[in-house]
């Protein structure tokens, strides 16, 4: 063989993997974080006031991991009839198996969830709860 060819097969070569690794690169699934990250990022402060609320609290909002159910409890602060706020079940892999769910708990401030409803994965739940006219945000990491 000489060193024509040997530049051609090569040239042929890097070409192939180029391709390769354009094709590849197209079709690629990637999430965002959130579809309005810039309105989002806009109204962090009350995020933030939120979260110190949330820890500010004498027992921490929970979530457990049971059976069949996935249950979320509220601290005694927050087991009122006017609390009101959404669960949003965030999927760290894919967006496409992201819940939100509203609030409707108990008389006990639980709420329980179908954990069949949901993909296996590793999930954030971010939880916002406003009660007697006080915003709660915290966010627990979920294995189910």
């Amino acid at each position: 063989m000489n060193w024509g060819r040997s530049i051609i097969i090569a040239f042929i070569l890097f070409a192939s993997f180029i391709f390769y690794i354009v094709y590849s690169s197209m079709n690629t699934h990637f999430d965002l974080v959130s579809e309005n990250y810039y309105k989002e990022e806009l109204e962090y402060q009350k995020i933030i006031d939120s979260k110190q609320n949330a820890n500010n609290l004498k027992e921490k909002i929970a979530i457990k991991v049971e059976n069949n159910n996935i249950k979320l409890i509220l601290p005694p602060e927050l087991r009122s009839n006017t609390a009101s706020g959404k669960i949003h079940f965030y999927n760290v892999t894919d967006a496409r198996t992201d819940q939100q769910i509203d609030l409707v708990v108990n008389v006990q401030g639980e709420q329980d969830f179908e954990r069949n409803k949901f993909v296996p994965g590793n999930y954030v739940a971010k939880i916002s709860i406003t009660s007697s006219g006080t915003d709660y945000y915290t966010e627990i990491p979920v294995k189910i």
